[in-house]
């Protein structure tokens, strides 16, 4: 029997880098993006993010492609938020662009811990900076 543990940590924002995921709304769209995780055999290890953007740590099947996982969850999650006005309002839809990158396991507690200090991490980086950073560091790894 083949045995996989395919980790990714996902960061998707928001179109235009819009502050449209409110703090009151934000548990709500985890927890549907948990569900949805457990309808596609995933495991996610943690969410958390901003305003204008969600980072995941995640586990994939092997059967599944990362890129497609992630395109399906931009559909689905963008049919939610469209489908709950009232929570999200200002949102636009998703950017077209995504990081990600092949996580270790041995890295699961710091990237878990990353995810979970995000609104702390943010009083000192932007998003933008942050995004940045993330795809150079695969650049020059």
């Amino acid at each position: 029997m083949s045995h996989t543990k395919l980790l990714y940590h996902i960061v998707f924002r928001t179109k235009y880098s819009i502050a449209a995921i409110k703090h009151e709304s934000e548990k709500d769209l985890y927890r549907y993006i948990w569900n949805y995780c457990k309808r596609n055999e995933c495991v996610l290890y943690r969410i958390g993010g901003m305003p204008d953007h969600i980072h995941m740590l995640i586990q994939i099947p092997a059967s599944s492609c990362m890129a497609d996982f992630v395109h399906n969850l931009k559909i689905s999650t963008n049919y939610f938020i469209r489908n709950h006005p009232e929570r999200f309002p200002d949102y636009q839809g998703w950017n077209k662009s995504y990081f990600a990158a092949s996580c270790s396991v041995s890295h699961v507690n710091k990237i878990t811990g990353y995810i979970a200090n995000q609104k702390k991490h943010h009083e000192t980086e932007d998003s933008i900076a942050e995004f940045k950073r993330l795809t150079e560091s695969i650049l020059t790894a």
